[in-house]
């Protein structure tokens, strides 16, 4: 594309057209395609600047998306902040586009949408991005999100058994249990166990170290069963 159209492109982006309200939000949607790097790297203080509340709603929101697919770490600061828009969209935006810029200063953030978020989409957004930065990772930050989306995973599972948001819930869970799948529940759960069967031993509880420690040869052996499957 050549500079003349990008220009352009950035041009309606930061012009509220009442007359064409849809161009705003295009702009920003296109912009989010440039495949040339130098054209890409103009783009994005156009969008973190579109990030801001004096623009439309809409607008705001496919910045987001924009700016998770054009991949810049510049965007980071901004769509973290993001992730307490008004609008609901544009906070589910920016947890998605926070999962693809794999940056972990985001970390924290998309735990604290995950879990506090009234919104089904940024939970469900949220939990899927904190998967991603943390596959394949065993840091202390990584073993804290672990342990949250179990814990997630119990929340969601009341609120789709009462039945709220429509069964929406339903959909924050998938994206948990992917999570979870990424960054290998079964580890999660052997390391509760194991921690739990130090606290018993500490304790002199022989009756709880036992009922612990049969419940971690379970999970070794589901764990087994996994990587088998996997190697097959």
């Amino acid at each position: 594309m050549n500079h003349r159209k990008v220009d352009e492109l950035i041009a309606e982006l930061r012009t509220a057209n009442p007359q064409a309200p849809d161009k705003q939000w295009q702009a920003a949607i296109a912009l989010g395609k440039l495949e040339h790097a130098a054209d890409r790297g103009r783009a994005v203080p156009a969008l973190i600047e579109a990030l801001g509340l004096t623009y439309d709603a809409l607008a705001r929101s496919h910045a987001a998306e924009a700016l998770g697919n054009l991949g810049d770490v510049r965007a980071v600061p901004d769509l973290v902040k993001a992730l307490t828009d008004p609008y609901r969209l544009t906070r589910s935006y920016a947890a998605r586009a926070l999962g693809k810029l794999a940056d972990m200063r985001a970390v924290d953030p998309l735990l604290k949408a995950m879990q506090t978020d009234e919104f089904f989409g940024v939970r469900a957004e949220a939990a899927e991005s904190l998967g991603k930065l943390c596959e394949g990772k065993n840091t202390e930050q990584c073993k804290q999100v672990r342990r949250a989306l179990i814990a997630q995973k119990k929340i969601e599972e009341e609120r789709k058994k009462r039945g709220e948001e429509e069964g929406r819930a339903a959909r924050v869970l998938g994206e948990v249990d992917r999570s979870l799948q990424r960054l290998g529940e079964l580890l999660g759960q052997a390391e509760i166990q194991v921690r739990e069967i130090q606290s018993a031993v500490e304790r002199g509880d022989l009756k709880e170290v036992d009922r612990r420690a049969a419940e971690l040869r379970s999970i070794l052996r589901e764990a087994q069963t996994v990587r088998l499957n996997f190697a097959g």
